[in-house]
């Protein structure tokens, strides 16, 4: 069942009060459209209980904005939500990461979630390679995902909004590392679900590093 502003609805009794459930609830696909954020592929979450987020496809399915009856929870930087292909990986020594964070849910990872640093690329298959650079918090933060599915779920009188999508941190004689990611909220409900699966499909082994940057 469906509880939305104080009462409890079948499926039935929910389609009997509107013509499409995206009255209440849905997942919408968008695409902003100006400065910094110029052509960023977006998701926007309403559950109908006053819950509110936007997951950013184009960076790695985090999320972005989020409010609860009109009280914003996540953390917005003067960077803004930044177009990855403006982002320096090895910029500013490394810490071009700064000029790139900004949301309630920033991922890192996902060989590397520290600081700057040069270590030896013992994980790469290419004797000419001696050292790989990471920079700040690592790369996949910044790398948009392949959208696999998204929209509303119905089973029996629940309905769950849910995306889901592959992000892939990959290179020739390195890492191919595949973030799978699903999201999930339930219309009415008032509380997010995020699932993650790391899969190495490279032949060798890779180091893997995983973190949750949280931001209100």
């Amino acid at each position: 069942m469906v509880e939305l502003y104080g009462k409890t609805l079948s499926r039935r009794q929910l389609a009997e009060r509107s013509g499409q459930l995206s009255q209440f609830a849905g997942v919408r696909l968008m695409t902003l459209g100006d400065g910094v954020e110029r052509g960023i592929r977006m998701l926007e979450f309403r559950t109908g209980s006053g819950l509110r987020f936007t997951v950013l496809v184009d960076r790695a399915l985090d999320i972005a904005d989020c409010d609860f009856k009109g009280q914003a929870i996540g953390w917005h930087s003067p960077s803004g939500f930044r177009h990855p292909g403006l982002h320096e990986y090895e910029g500013e020594g490394g810490l071009a990461w700064a000029r790139s964070f900004s949301g309630l849910l920033v991922t890192c990872g996902l060989d590397h979630i520290l600081g700057r640093e040069d270590v030896p690329a013992d994980s790469y298959n290419y004797p000419g390679r001696k050292t790989v650079l990471h920079s700040l918090h690592g790369r996949v933060g910044t790398i948009p995902a392949r959208l696999t599915g998204y929209g509303e779920r119905w089973d029996g009188d629940r309905c769950v909004l849910w995306a889901e999508g592959i992000v892939q941190q990959s290179a020739v004689f390195g890492e191919d590392l595949h973030l799978i990611r699903r999201i999930e909220a339930d219309v009415g409900g008032n509380e997010i679900r995020l699932s993650d699966h790391v899969v190495n499909h490279g032949f060798n082994r890779t180091p893997h590093m995983y973190f949750y940057h949280v931001n209100v």
